[in-house]
């Protein structure tokens, strides 16, 4: 498979400059880098992609940059152009390429294009086919005839002769199938995309149109099929998906307005743009996390393989990189390497022969999969028979058992699903006898029903089923569930009977704990012939359905993120003045702070030069310029601005503190160093904010703190510096405590040479006032969003620790510490460490002696985790005396509330010693151990800046930035920053301080939740996918505006105060069927509340209404709703209840009986009745069978990102 890159989407005030650098740039790269072809749009009259209106004059310019490349169009819009200019302006580029030219044609959408000819707009679809055949013999020579000037006729050709013989031809091709088999016909190469369609359905249409190459004459496997994929790669996975989202979003945003004439020309009176600013944000937020995962190469050159070989297995043969979705010039020029390193992987690693697998031609009948007999396989492939396989599967089990055990795991299956007769195990595999009752009928020909294929994909569950039962059986049951999500291959040589023999084979297979298996399925008729075959069925692990709806729900409600998202200096800045002012530097010794003076100065303004060192040097009454303080004398440092902000003093525009770029080296640190830079940084600080708030200053001057290499943003060659990073800690409760002296927090990039940074940094000083933390990297500005976290925990259940291992838990004589104590034992250590400063408490000594009655072996260390020798005796004690050391539990530390007028350096240091040089010492001590986790728990008040928290905050944003320092060395860490803590939590030590908490949205969490839920990322620490994770149950109703109103910061600008709980906000008063169904019998709502949503979605469907009702159970979807109806569903149910709605509800709820359960559970808050259970057996029946018939049928759903994608391919496509 090649790769090429392709422009789509640039606006002119996308790109500052020269607007065609990237592309020219780009092209370059593609040329000397091995890509295979640049592809250019035709874009007309619209800012979306109106850099594009001429790609052959584009392409023109880019032949002369460019020797190996081809230069392809896609797509050029056929209708607008006579294919005699057509045939001219491309022979041209032809000639000046030297024979490198190719186009793919699209008949247009968008009326506005058709300015010049509105007449053929009705007709566009035709003439693509009908001007392409004039196109081609004017390539190659042959003179067409034409009416002249003077009316009479003649013949023409066209000049310069072409290089090649044949014009190159694409079809531009997406929704339509009979667009991919009409370009098979003429012997087109095709061009197509994911925007609005899955690979399995893909794989369809791509299989179609090499049938119909082969039916007409052409060779099916030499047309060239070319995919259009949004494409950002980068080194750090996180980075490259959180720098993508914002611009994706916008871009897709930027494109909503258009829905609305789309949603009207088919009939529909829906418009997307009329959305709230936070549902539109949803909206495009779950499009992109949907589409990154699944339709675009965003992520690592690792990451992107995967995506990559399903697209070379259905018969893809280039990938079209589109680069210009939103990303800065910069940011796209920069990661061509890694695309390029991508490219060179999949290269190498490409051995995947391709399966053009003619059996996936189907279409949707009547709920089955109609698999066309002319692309049938004639004989099946030679398999062992049921003879040998019953050899080795002779373990022979109750089928009742297996199905109890489902029942167990909460998934009620009814009859109609319970096909499995008899079955036989053997070593990971299993042979099972199915048959269906007469009930389930089959079509004629080679139609499959959902409920044989459900049946038999069960047997590759049931290899499982003898550990399972004995997982079941044990004290502690954690059972296990594997459910369907994908196939390699699926193929059908005969028809089905009503009675078959499945067999399963488990091909990737690590036991019940591993979170996916494997397998491929062979099913057989009664006479032993194979009937079906399914290669490389993945099945997920899951735990009881209860718990699992459990643990979801807290995962996506508790898990946040701090992110730094990079922004346009247009968006960061304002406007700046020009008068000259006066500054206070406490400047460093590096070239920054010099550079920085220097140019302050050299626009017209003072500086007072501040340095540290430990002796004072006195400043003269006008002499500012050269200052020696003591960086930890609080008394130096009050008399310093005391004199410097004196009323016969100039006004003071800031105060620039530049004394952590000082700081010792990452990579040099020790316990002795990282004392003194504390003293340095955070300690300084402290003296300089209590000596400007006691300052006679009426109008105390704002209050800068500048880092270098503290933030992990993604870009950074060099580890994150820690010991920089209690100052921003302390920096963020200034910012809330004290707003009126506050400036901002700026992280400098290392990488930039000092005159650069110093020019960016003044650009913040003097303009920045919209957002006051920023991180440049490659100079570009971050900002700071906190944004519910993608990451996925794995279950509680699948949490196991080994009981020949031993875990230290630090500060293990308190309530956290001995309820995590209780937890790694209930996830199965036998051996803890429990260290604190003093003695267990008579309580503690309990909770002990209950762990060592449990089988637990519990040793009690006495030492202070910030005392070096003390410390160091103790894991030197744990080394010669216990099973290996594999985890740590560093949870030692204290709360104490001060204003940071009352926070002594005492107070400081001694809030210091356990988060940041415990810290310390631990990672020191155990860098030789093989460590499966370093679990460190951090608070809420570095990320919200807590008031009278201070000190608290600077020690444990020393532990968020620790993990990801821990991380840049390839060592497991896992910060996580606690929300409320219920019973015992640091800085809530009274119900005083708990109730508070809850009033002001902040709810509480146990310390088992907390555990269950972060614990989750513990097996994934060696990947480094998860250094610092926010777990917080939070009322954003409450807490949101109270922020916001507080402090005026933004950093809750992408949380939706009401995404928790919010189908309790009323809109309006509820229509009169639902006033009355709240005073109706209980046990008559849900029959009532099916038959109201069926007969409104029959109303929204168009059917007469005389039509019969349909059935609840089937989808939507499967009636003919689209995405714009479901909107338009979604709004009218909106308004009829007065509750607002989720976005997706239509999508995630795309039945009848699934909306009734989340209006009973989640609009009216009502207790289940039967009736409701009865409705939540039938719902996880057909949650089953959906499942079961996307994956096995690989019919995919249209879902919500359909409907923006769809609207942006139209750009692309010609039907």
């Amino acid at each position: 498979m090649k790769f090429g890159l392709m422009f789509f989407a640039s606006s002119e005030d996308a790109l500052v400059g020269d607007k065609y650098s990237l592309v020219i740039d780009s092209a370059r790269f593609a040329d000397q880098h091995g890509f295979s072809s640049i592809w250019t749009p035709e874009r007309h009259f619209t800012q979306f992609g109106s850099l594009y209106p001429n790609p052959a004059v584009l392409n023109a310019a880019l032949a002369r940059e460019t020797q190996r490349i081809r230069l392809q169009a896609g797509s050029v819009v056929m209708a607008l152009h006579h294919p005699i200019e057509l045939a001219e302006a491309w022979a041209l580029v032809d000639n000046l390429s030297n024979g490198r030219v190719g186009i793919s044609l699209a008949s247009g959408w968008n009326p506005s294009d058709f300015a010049t000819c509105p007449d053929k707009y009705g007709d566009r679809h035709q003439l693509v086919f009908s001007n392409l055949e004039i196109l081609q013999k004017l390539w190659q020579g042959e003179t067409l005839k034409i009416t002249d000037g003077k009316g009479q006729p003649a013949e023409i050709r066209i000049y310069p002769t072409p290089i090649q013989p044949h014009l190159p031809i694409w079809i531009t091709a997406a929704g339509n199938p009979q667009t991919f088999a009409r370009a098979g016909e003429i012997g087109a190469n095709l061009l197509t995309h994911l925007l609005d369609q899955e690979v399995e359905t893909l794989a369809e249409k791509i299989a179609l149109y090499r049938h119909s190459r082969a039916s007409h004459g052409h060779d099916p496997d030499t047309g060239i099929v070319s995919l259009m994929l949004h494409t950002y790669v980068g080194a750090d996975f996180e980075t490259v998906r959180e720098q993508a989202r914002k611009p994706y979003c916008n871009y897709l945003k930027s494109n909503i307005g258009l829905l609305k004439g789309l949603a009207q020309s088919r009939g529909h009176d829906v418009d997307i743009t009329t959305l709230p600013e936070s549902d539109l944000n949803e909206f495009v937020n779950f499009l992109y996390d949907r589409f990154a995962t699944s339709r675009g190469l965003i992520g690592t050159p690792e990451t992107c393989l995967k995506l990559l070989e399903q697209l070379d297995r259905i018969g893809v043969d280039e990938v079209a990189c589109l680069l210009d979705f939103g990303l800065t010039k910069e940011l796209i020029l920069g990661h061509l390497p890694d695309l390029n390193q991508l490219r060179e992987l999949y290269t190498n690693r490409a051995t995947t022969t391709r399966e053009y697998q003619q059996s996936v031609l189907k279409t949707a009948l009547n709920g089955s999969t109609l698999v066309t007999p002319s692309t049938l396989p004639t004989t099946a492939p030679t398999q062992e028979t049921l003879e040998t396989i019953r050899l080795r599967c002779q373990d022979q089990r109750n089928a009742l058992e297996f199905y109890q055990l489902l029942q167990g795991h909460g998934l009620q299956l009814g009859e109609t699903y319970r096909g499995i007769q008899n079955l036989w195990l053997g070593e990971d595999e299993a042979l099972a006898q199915v048959k269906l009752p007469a009930a389930v009928a089959f079509g004629n020909g080679f139609q499959v029903r959902a409920a044989v294929l459900d049946a038999c994909h069960q047997v590759l569950g049931a290899t499982l089923l003898s550990q399972t039962l004995a997982d079941a059986q044990s004290s502690s049951p954690e059972m296990s569930l594997y459910l369907p999500t994908g196939l390699k291959s699926f193929q059908v040589y005969e028809s089905l009977g009503s009675e078959v023999w499945s067999h399963a084979v488990v091909r990737n297979h690590g036991g019940t704990a591993q979170e996916s298996i494997e397998g491929d399925i062979q099913i057989f008729n009664p006479a032993g012939k194979l009937v079906i075959k399914v290669s490389g069925l993945q099945m997920q692990r899951t735990s009881s359905v209860g718990n699992s709806t459990s643990l979801k729900h807290q995962g996506a409600d508790w898990l946040y993120e701090l992110q730094w998202q990079p922004q346009p200096w247009s968006e960061v800045l304002s406007a700046t003045t020009s008068e000259p002012s006066r500054w206070l530097i406490f400047a460093d010794r590096s070239q920054v702070s010099q550079n920085l003076i220097e140019l302050l100065q050299a626009q017209g303004d003072t500086c007072g030069i501040i340095r540290y060192g430990q002796h004072q040097s006195q400043a003269s009454e006008h002499d500012f310029t050269q200052i020696l303080v003591n960086p930890g004398d609080q008394a130096q440092m009050q008399q310093l601005i005391c004199h410097a902000l004196a009323p016969e003093q100039p006004p003071c525009r800031g105060i620039v503190h530049l004394w952590s770029l000082d700081v010792t080296p990452s990579q040099e640190t020790t316990l002795a160093s990282l004392q003194q830079d504390q003293i340095l940084t955070v300690t300084s600080f402290l003296n300089l904010v209590q000596a400007v708030t006691q300052s006679s200053e009426a109008q105390i001057p704002p209050l800068w703190v500048v880092t270098q290499d503290v933030q992990k943003v993604g870009l950074e060659k060099t580890p994150p510096s820690p010991a920089q990073a209690p100052i921003w800690g302390l920096g963020r409760v200034v910012a809330t405590e004290l707003p009126k002296a506050w400036g901002g927090l700026v992280d400098l990039d290392g990488d930039s040479a000092p005159e650069a940074s110093a020019k960016q940094l003044l650009q913040i000083l003097l303009g920045c006032d919209r957002e006051d933390q920023l991180v440049l990297r490659q100079g570009q500005p971050h900002i700071l969003r906190l944004v519910r976290s993608q990451k996925t925990p794995v279950s509680p259940q699948s949490i196991q620790l080994s009981p020949k291992a031993t875990y230290l838990i630090t500060g293990g004589f308190g309530h956290f510490g001995l309820s995590s104590a209780k937890w790694l034992a209930k996830k199965g250590a036998k051996h803890l460490v429990l260290m604190g400063r003093r003695p267990p408490s008579p309580q503690g000594s309990e909770a002990i002696a209950e762990l060592e009655k449990a089988g637990v072996q519990v040793l009690v260390l006495q030492a202070d985790v910030s005392d070096l020798a003390a410390i160091t005796h103790a894991i030197d004690t744990i080394k010669s005396t216990c099973p290996p050391l594999r985890g740590i539990f560093h949870i030692a530390g204290f709360s104490q509330q001060s204003l940071l007028a009352d926070i002594t350096v005492d107070d400081l240091a001694a809030m210091l010693r356990p988060k940041v040089f415990g810290t310390w010492n631990l990672h020191q001590l155990t860098l030789d151990l093989n460590l499966d986790f370093f679990f460190s728990t951090s608070s809420m008040s570095p990320v919200f800046g807590s008031q009278g928290l201070g000190h608290y905050a600077a020690a444990n944003y020393f532990l968020d930035i620790f993990a990801h320092y821990r991380h840049s060395l390839g060592k497991p860490a896992l910060t996580v920053n606690v929300g409320a803590l219920a019973g015992g939590g640091m800085a809530l030590a009274s119900p005083e301080g708990e109730k508070y908490t809850t009033q002001i949205g902040l709810n509480l969490t146990s310390p088992a939740d907390l555990l269950d839920v972060a614990g989750g990322f513990f097996q994934q620490e060696k990947t480094n996918s998860v250094a610092n994770i926010v777990v917080a149950d939070m009322d954003w109703s409450i807490f949101k505006p109270l922020y916001e109103g507080t402090t005026g910061k933004l950093l809750l600008g992408q949380i939706d105060e009401h995404s928790r709980g919010s189908a309790h906000r009323k809109l309006g008063n509820r229509d009169i069927f639902w006033q009355q169904l709240e005073s109706a019998p209980e046990s008559e709502r849900y029959h009532q509340i099916v038959a109201y949503l069926q007969n409104e979605v029959a109303k929204i469907l168009g059917y007469s209404a005389n039509q019969p009702l349909f059935n609840p159970e089937v989808g939507f979807f499967d009636l003919g709703m689209d995405s714009l109806l479901a909107v338009a569903f979604k709004n009218k149910l909106e308004n009829s209840l007065g509750s607002p709605l989720p976005t997706v509800l239509i999508f995630e709820r795309p039945n009848v009986i699934s909306l009734t359960e989340y209006i009973i559970t989640e609009v009216f808050n009502w207790s289940s009745s039967e009736d409701d259970f009865q409705s939540a057996q039938v719902q996880q029946e057909l949650r089953f069978e959906t499942e079961l018939s996307q994956t096995i049928e690989q019919l995919s759903e249209q879902t919500l990102e359909d409907l923006i994608n769809k609207k942006l391919a139209r750009a692309l496509e010609d039907d």
